[in-house]
């Protein structure tokens, strides 16, 4: 760095240029600025798991004095470590200008040191004093799944009563686990091995890292007193593991490192407890095999005719149960179910046109109760299908008709019903009955129309009537007869005019 002067020598007189003379002064540096780090504090988040290598931090240092002398030039080493760290660990430094990058060979571990400080210092170059700064790196380490959980014991009955469920815990495993409590490498995963049948399933206790094992399907006591399970416990974060093989003098040292898999390049063989879990016998409910049964009867059977026996079975094994066979639904009451045995009869002629049938079918269920502690019932069905019979006369739609008196035809439709089904249930055949109905009515057979003839004259008295007719009923092939009558109004109207009607009253056989 230098310093420029110029000296000029001018007349007095006229203050003309005389002389100019230039002088350049050197000034000559001196070693009094250190170099000084652009931080004073670096803090670093390093991962347990990160590799030999990486760059971990970077530090900047500056120097005010000339830099293409010793004053300007400068040096970065690490001057201290806290704590020291173990033989598989070493940081070192690398420098490129003002710039020093810091890496570590061998391995981290957080269980021997969960942060180191290390004190980088810029020393400068000065012949006559070399000024010096320092800065301070603050590494913690993350931790990482290098330590695999281990059970340590089982604490709950480990028994349960069979068709229990919930959330009940039948046992729990403890483990233990050398990484940080609360890390994803910490927290245990459990498998059950064994469950063919997912009967069980087991979760992690936040809290505890405890294995809690539930029943997620009851259990029989039948298919077996004791169900034996394996547990393994893993963590949610992959397995790793790093470890020094050797340490050259030159680059980086010898290490193997695996994600996944232990050292050898197989999976990491995880602690595995064995678990017995107790089933405790409780009284089991009767059983009908099949549980809905199905008969065919024709309807009007017999009182006592046998329909069907319902016999209850008992799973439980170690202790014979006896049965009592009772009737639970009967909305006719219309069987009978005998206590000792199952046997069902009936006790009133079925109906297949009864209200409490429907589609012809006439349902009861029996229960069988045991004599166990306590008692259990199980529950059967029985379906008694009804085969229609020819059980119902016919019966008519209306029992009083209106018709009207005129000059033109005039007739009247009858029609009638049968509650049984085809074929008992029609087609009808009508006829008229009685000496007095001759030569005044008529009645197509067929489809009961009743015809009054015109060419009759009639008097007042003659306005109302009592028709009494046959309906024929076509079953297997024969007839059967239904003797009934109907009521006929008349009112006297002529001209084809019908709006006015005598209304007939059958108890006082008189017009109104």
């Amino acid at each position: 760095m230098g310093l420029q002067l110029t000296f000029e020598a001018r007349d007095t007189s006229n203050n003309a240029l005389d002389t100019r003379l230039g002088v350049e002064v050197e000034i000559l540096d001196i070693n009094d600025n250190p170099p000084v780090f652009q931080s004073n504090t670096y803090t670093i988040n390093l991962k347990e798991s990160t590799s030999q290598g990486d760059f971990v931090t970077a530090v900047v240092a500056t120097d005010k004095d000339q830099s293409n002398t010793n004053n300007g030039t400068f040096d970065l080493k690490i001057v201290s470590i806290t704590p020291t760290p173990p033989d598989n660990l070493e940081f070192f430094l690398e420098q490129s200008g003002p710039t020093g990058i810091i890496k570590f060979k061998g391995c981290l571990e957080h269980e021997k040191s969960k942060k180191y400080t290390i004190l980088v210092e810029a020393k400068d170059r000065g012949e006559v004093v070399q000024l010096s700064s320092t800065c301070t790196n603050i590494i913690t380490i993350e931790d990482g799944n290098n330590h695999l959980p281990v059970f340590t014991g089982q604490t709950g009955a480990g028994s349960i009563k069979e068709r229990d469920r919930g959330d009940v815990p039948i046992l729990r495993l403890q483990v233990s686990d050398q990484d940080t409590k609360g890390t994803v490498a910490w927290k245990a995963k459990y498998t059950i091995h064994g469950d063919k049948d997912q009967n069980f399933r087991i979760t992690t206790d936040p809290d505890t890292n405890e294995g809690v094992l539930f029943v997620e399907k009851p259990l029989d006591y039948e298919d077996g007193s004791q169900r034996n399970l394996s547990v393994s416990v893993e963590n949610e974060a992959p397995y790793f593991s790093c470890k020094v093989k050797g340490r050259p003098a030159m680059g980086l040292w010898n290490v193997v490192t695996t994600g996944g898999v232990t050292l050898t390049g197989e999976q990491p063989l995880l602690s595995t407890r064995q678990v017995t879990v107790t089933v405790e016998d409780i009284n089991d409910p009767p059983i009908f095999t099949p549980t809905i049964k199905n008969v065919t009867v024709e309807e009007n059977v017999e009182v006592g005719w046998y329909l069907e026996t319902f016999t209850a079975i008992d799973l439980d094994r170690n202790h014979a149960n006896t049965f009592k066979y009772v009737k639970e639904k009967d909305p006719s009451d219309c069987v009978a179910v005998d206590t000792k045995t199952g046997k069902i009869t009936t006790t009133k002629i079925l109906d297949r046109e009864s209200p409490y049938v429907k589609n012809n079918v006439y349902q009861v269920t029996v229960i069988a109760i045991d004599d166990g502690q306590p008692p259990m019932t199980g529950t059967g069905t029985l379906n008694i299908h009804l085969k229609d019979q020819n059980d119902n006369l016919p019966e008519l739609e209306m029992a009083t008709m209106d018709m009207c008196l005129s000059d033109e035809h005039t007739e009247v439709n009858i029609t009638a019903y049968d509650l049984d089904e085809e074929p008992y249930s029609g087609p009808f055949y009508f006829q008229l009955q009685g000496d007095d109905v001759k030569g005044k009515w008529r009645i197509d057979p067929d489809n009961g129309v009743v015809f009054l003839l015109i060419n009759v004259s009639y008097t007042l008295s003659d306005l109302s009537f009592i028709i009494r007719y046959s309906i024929w009923a076509l079953f297997l092939s024969t007839y059967l007869q239904l003797k009934s009558e109907i009521y006929i109004h008349l009112s006297q109207i002529h001209l084809n005019s019908c709006s006015q009607f005598l209304q007939f009253n059958p108890s006082t056989n008189s017009l109104s």
